[in-house]
């Protein structure tokens, strides 16, 4: 039959897709629990009754505060810690914990540590620790979505002859 229709071939069957492809995903799944549990947990320290001259950067110039900068060289706030935890700056949970202990150090080393606002970051230091503690997740463990399994570096492009 000339006229006839050809019937059309079944669709591909579908492949299995590679082994660290899974491990990728399950990795990605095992680091947004991790950052999930870590957000809950900056927010709390934010909400903390101790923290309000932590949560944003200190304003050192309408503070008149002129020695600030020469003190403090690497400032943090919980405002920062959060936002960067938002967009996935912390690669691990240690990196993320190093942040948070600085803004505590930070006001210890400029306040003094007997100072009320020394008292108030020793304070939420320990609130930090039993926070984290409490956590079960390792200082290792992956926090940013892709830092268990970086993307695979872009192909190397051809040029076109000349």
């Amino acid at each position: 039959a000339a006229g006839a229709a050809r019937a059309a071939p079944p669709p591909p069957r579908p492949r299995a897709l590679p082994a660290a492809t899974y491990l990728k995903e399950e990795a990605t799944g095992e680091a947004a629990r991790v950052r999930a549990m870590y957000k809950k947990a900056v927010y709390s320290l934010r909400m903390h009754s101790g923290a309000a001259a932590f949560r944003a950067p200190v304003n050192w110039k309408k503070l008149k505060l002129w020695e600030y900068p020469s003190i403090i060289t690497q400032p943090m706030d919980l405002a920062t810690v959060s936002s960067n935890l938002e967009r996935g700056r912390y690669g691990t949970v240690a990196d993320l914990r190093r942040d948070i202990d600085l803004i505590w150090q930070n006001a210890i080393d400029f306040n003094g540590p007997t100072s009320w606002i020394g008292a108030d970051a020793s304070t939420l230091r320990e609130h930090t620790k039993r926070k984290f503690s409490q956590s079960g997740f390792a200082d290792t463990a992956a926090i940013a979505l892709d830092a268990a399994a970086p993307p695979p570096a872009a192909p190397a492009r051809k040029r076109a002859p000349a």
